[in-house]
C-alpha cells in the first residue's frame, strides 16, 4: 500500500507521492496549483478548494457568512467555530480540505490512473502540541486518511531540497557533521528548525516557531501599502470607504500574486493593476501601483 505525503497547510494544501526517485505533486487538477484551504458553507452544500476561494469577499470586518479560511488555525483553539449562524468542529472543518485532496486525487492525471490516498506522512508546524496532533490526526480519519507519521515542516523541506540535488548522496556526504538552519516560511507561521547531518541522517536539534509572520500577514500589509500609496498619489482621505465591492478581495488576492512573483530570482518589481477599483471619476478610478 503506498504512502502519500500531504503538506496541509495554512493557505494552500498538497498531497504527493514518490513515483521511483522523483516525487510527483497531485495538484488541482483544473489549473495544476496547490488546493486553497479555504472551505464555503453554501447552505447544505459544502464546497472547498479553488471554487470556495474564488468566491471569497474578504472585508476588513473578515470574511462573510459560510467561509472558513485557514482551518489549520482552529485546531489548538477551545470549541467550535461559528460560521453562518451553525457550529462547526474544527477537526470537520480540517477534514473538509482533506476530503478535498482526496477527491481530486482520484481523478486521472496525464493519461495515469487517480490515485487512492489512505495513509500519508503529513507535515505541521515545529509549534504543534500534542493536542493539535491529535486533532489533525482525528481529522485526517474523517477524511479516510490514516496519518502514518508527523514531520515538521522544515524538515521536510530540507529532505525536498536533498532530493532535488543531482546526487542526494554526495550532497549529504558534503554537509556530513554540519549543522544546517533550515526556514520554512509558510502562510501561517514562520517555522525554523536546526539540523545536524550525521551518519546520512537529518537528526533535530532545536526549532522555533512564530505565528506572527506567516505569508497571510505579509498580504495583508501588502495591501495597506498599496492601498496608501494610492491614496497618496490621488489625496484621498478614505480610499477604502471608495472602494467597489469586492475590491477588497480582489486586491488581496493580487498582493499574493505580486508577492510570489517577487520572490522569484531577478524580479525587480511588479504592478498591480486593478480596473474600477474605486467609486469614482477619473484617473483615481483605476489602481496602477508598482512594487
Amino acid at each position: 500500500m503506498t504512502a502519500f505525503g500531504v503538506d496541509f497547510g495554512t493557505t494552500n494544501s498538497l498531497a504527493a507521492m514518490i513515483v521511483g526517485d522523483h516525487a510527483v505533486s497531485l495538484v488541482d487538477t483544473t489549473n495544476n496549483l496547490p488546493h486553497p484551504s479555504v472551505i464555503w458553507y453554501r447552505g447544505m452544500e459544502v464546497v472547498v478548494g479553488r471554487e470556495a476561494r474564488q468566491n471569497m469577499d474578504i472585508t476588513e470586518a473578515g470574511a462573510p457568512p459560510g467561509f472558513v479560511r485557514s482551518p489549520k488555525t482552529t485546531l489548538g483553539r477551545e470549541g467550535p467555530i461559528f460560521v453562518d449562524g451553525r457550529t462547526i468542529d474544527p477537526r470537520d472543518a480540517v477534514a473538509e480540505v482533506l476530503k478535498h485532496l482526496r477527491t481530486d486525487a482520484a481523478l486521472p492525471r496525464d493519461d495515469s490512473a487517480g490515485q487512492q490516498i489512505d495513509r500519508a506522512v503529513m507535515t505541521i508546524p515545529v509549534n504543534f502540541t500534542g493536542k493539535e496532533r491529535r486533532s489533525l490526526r482525528e481529522a485526517a480519519r474523517k477524511a479516510g486518511v490514516g496519518v502514518v507519521q508527523f514531520v515538521h515542516e522544515p524538515v521536510a523541506a530540507l529532505y525536498a531540497y536533498l532530493r532535488s540535488q543531482p546526487d542526494t548522496s554526495h550532497e549529504l556526504a558534503h554537509l556530513e557533521g554540519r549543522t544546517v538552519l533550515v526556514f520554512d516560511w509558510g502562510g501561517g507561521t514562520l517555522d525554523l528548525t536546526l539540523c545536524r547531518i550525521q551518519a546520512g541522517t537529518i537528526m533535530q536539534v532545536d526549532n522555533l516557531g512564530d505565528n506572527e509572520v506567516g505569508g497571510d500577514r505579509f498580504d495583508n500589509t501588502l495591501r495597506n501599502l498599496v492601498r496608501t500609496k494610492h491614496a497618496t498619489m490621488h489625496q484621498i482621505e478614505d480610499v477604502m470607504g471608495l472602494e467597489q465591492p469586492g475590491m477588497a478581495a480582489k486586491l488581496l488576492h493580487e498582493c499574493e500574486r505580486a508577492k510570489i512573483k517577487l520572490s522569484a530570482r531577478n524580479t525587480a518589481d511588479d504592478i498591480v493593476f486593478i480596473r474600477n477599483f474605486l467609486r469614482a471619476e477619473g484617473p483615481v478610478q483605476t489602481l496602477n501601483c508598482t512594487m
